[in-house]
Protein backbone atom coordinates (compact mmCIF):
# COMPACT_ATOMS: atom_id res chain seq x y z
CA UNK A 1 0.00 0.00 0.00
CA UNK A 2 1.49 3.31 -1.06
CA UNK A 3 0.50 6.42 0.88
CA UNK A 4 0.77 9.96 -0.41
CA UNK A 5 1.08 13.02 1.82
CA UNK A 6 0.40 16.43 0.33
CA UNK A 7 0.23 19.49 2.55
CA UNK A 8 -3.13 21.25 2.32
CA UNK A 9 -1.46 24.66 2.70
CA UNK A 10 1.67 24.52 0.52
CA UNK A 11 1.38 21.33 -1.53
CA UNK A 12 4.60 19.93 -0.03
CA UNK A 13 5.06 16.20 0.69
CA UNK A 14 4.36 16.46 4.42
CA UNK A 15 0.59 16.55 4.72
CA UNK A 16 -2.00 14.08 5.94
CA UNK A 17 -1.22 10.57 4.64
CA UNK A 18 -3.70 9.16 2.10
CA UNK A 19 -4.01 5.69 0.64
CA UNK A 20 -5.11 5.34 -2.99
CA UNK A 21 -8.84 5.27 -3.68
CA UNK A 22 -11.66 6.34 -1.39
CA UNK A 23 -10.21 5.15 1.93
CA UNK A 24 -9.22 7.79 4.48
CA UNK A 25 -7.00 7.10 7.47
CA UNK A 26 -5.40 8.55 10.54
CA UNK A 27 -3.07 7.10 13.15
CA UNK A 28 -1.43 8.03 16.39
CA UNK A 29 0.89 6.41 18.91
CA UNK A 30 1.96 7.11 22.46
CA UNK A 31 4.17 4.79 24.46
CA UNK A 32 3.00 1.25 23.74
CA UNK A 33 -0.38 2.34 22.32
CA UNK A 34 -1.21 2.69 18.63
CA UNK A 35 -4.60 3.78 17.28
CA UNK A 36 -5.51 3.57 13.59
CA UNK A 37 -8.78 4.79 12.10
CA UNK A 38 -9.84 3.93 8.53
CA UNK A 39 -13.04 5.10 6.86
CA UNK A 40 -14.53 4.61 3.38
CA UNK A 41 -14.38 8.15 1.99
CA UNK A 42 -15.01 10.27 5.09
CA UNK A 43 -12.15 12.27 6.56
CA UNK A 44 -11.01 10.96 9.94
CA UNK A 45 -8.61 11.98 12.68
CA UNK A 46 -7.46 10.13 15.78
CA UNK A 47 -5.10 10.85 18.65
CA UNK A 48 -3.90 8.80 21.62
CA UNK A 49 -1.85 10.19 24.50
CA UNK A 50 -0.43 8.90 27.73
CA UNK A 51 -1.84 10.67 30.79
CA UNK A 52 1.02 12.69 32.26
CA UNK A 53 1.13 16.08 34.00
CA UNK A 54 1.45 19.02 31.61
CA UNK A 55 2.89 22.45 32.25
CA UNK A 56 0.42 25.23 32.87
CA UNK A 57 2.02 27.13 29.99
CA UNK A 58 1.00 24.33 27.64
CA UNK A 59 -2.62 24.56 28.81
CA UNK A 60 -2.54 28.33 28.35
CA UNK A 61 -1.28 27.88 24.79
CA UNK A 62 -3.73 25.20 23.60
CA UNK A 63 -6.90 25.70 25.66
CA UNK A 64 -9.50 28.46 25.47
CA UNK A 65 -10.30 30.43 28.60
CA UNK A 66 -13.49 28.46 29.41
CA UNK A 67 -11.54 25.20 29.02
CA UNK A 68 -8.76 26.44 31.30
CA UNK A 69 -11.37 27.39 33.91
CA UNK A 70 -12.91 23.90 33.79
CA UNK A 71 -9.47 22.32 34.05
CA UNK A 72 -8.52 24.51 37.03
CA UNK A 73 -11.77 23.56 38.80
CA UNK A 74 -10.99 19.83 38.58
CA UNK A 75 -9.44 18.21 41.65
CA UNK A 76 -5.65 18.21 41.24
CA UNK A 77 -5.38 14.42 40.66
CA UNK A 78 -7.85 14.65 37.72
CA UNK A 79 -6.19 17.58 35.93
CA UNK A 80 -3.66 15.56 33.89
CA UNK A 81 -6.44 13.37 32.44
CA UNK A 82 -8.62 16.44 31.93
CA UNK A 83 -5.92 18.18 29.92
CA UNK A 84 -5.19 15.06 27.87
CA UNK A 85 -8.90 14.65 27.09
CA UNK A 86 -9.05 18.23 25.76
CA UNK A 87 -5.85 17.68 23.78
CA UNK A 88 -6.85 14.37 22.16
CA UNK A 89 -10.20 15.80 21.07
CA UNK A 90 -8.60 18.87 19.52
CA UNK A 91 -5.78 17.01 17.80
CA UNK A 92 -8.19 14.44 16.35
CA UNK A 93 -10.31 17.25 14.90
CA UNK A 94 -7.28 18.99 13.42
CA UNK A 95 -6.07 15.73 11.90
CA UNK A 96 -9.52 15.08 10.39
CA UNK A 97 -9.54 18.48 8.68
CA UNK A 98 -6.01 17.95 7.38
CA UNK A 99 -4.82 21.08 9.18
CA UNK A 100 -2.84 19.35 11.90
CA UNK A 101 -1.05 21.70 14.24
CA UNK A 102 -0.79 24.38 11.52
CA UNK A 103 -4.02 25.61 13.15
CA UNK A 104 -3.54 26.60 16.79
CA UNK A 105 -5.55 24.22 19.01
CA UNK A 106 -6.69 27.22 21.07
CA UNK A 107 -8.95 28.20 18.14
CA UNK A 108 -11.11 25.15 18.90
CA UNK A 109 -13.46 25.00 21.87
CA UNK A 110 -14.56 21.48 22.81
CA UNK A 111 -16.76 20.15 25.59
CA UNK A 112 -15.45 19.55 29.10
CA UNK A 113 -13.53 16.32 29.75
CA UNK A 114 -16.47 14.64 31.53
CA UNK A 115 -19.06 15.77 28.96
CA UNK A 116 -19.96 13.94 25.76
CA UNK A 117 -17.38 14.95 23.12
CA UNK A 118 -18.43 17.76 20.81
CA UNK A 119 -16.92 20.74 19.02
CA UNK A 120 -18.53 23.86 20.49
CA UNK A 121 -16.83 26.48 18.33
CA UNK A 122 -13.97 27.04 15.89
CA UNK A 123 -12.59 30.58 15.88
CA UNK A 124 -10.73 32.02 12.98
CA UNK A 125 -11.31 32.35 9.25
CA UNK A 126 -10.88 28.75 8.16
CA UNK A 127 -13.62 26.78 9.89
CA UNK A 128 -13.97 23.51 8.01
CA UNK A 129 -17.21 22.85 6.17
CA UNK A 130 -17.24 19.09 6.58
CA UNK A 131 -19.34 17.62 9.39
CA UNK A 132 -17.22 16.96 12.47
CA UNK A 133 -18.15 14.31 15.01
CA UNK A 134 -16.10 13.40 18.05
CA UNK A 135 -15.83 10.11 19.92
CA UNK A 136 -13.79 9.26 22.99
CA UNK A 137 -12.10 5.86 22.66
CA UNK A 138 -10.98 3.37 25.29
CA UNK A 139 -7.19 3.37 25.01
CA UNK A 140 -6.55 1.32 28.13
CA UNK A 141 -5.13 2.25 31.51
CA UNK A 142 -3.07 5.41 31.60
CA UNK A 143 -4.00 6.59 28.08
CA UNK A 144 -6.82 8.52 26.43
CA UNK A 145 -7.93 8.62 22.79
Amino acid sequence: LTLTATCKGCGGPHGKPRPPGPLRLSWSHSGDRVVVAVTPGTEVGVDVERIVPHARETAERVLREPERAVLAALPEPRRPAGFVRYWTRKEALLKATGDGLAVPPALLHVTAPDAPPRLLSWSGPDRPRLPLRLYDLDAGAGHLA
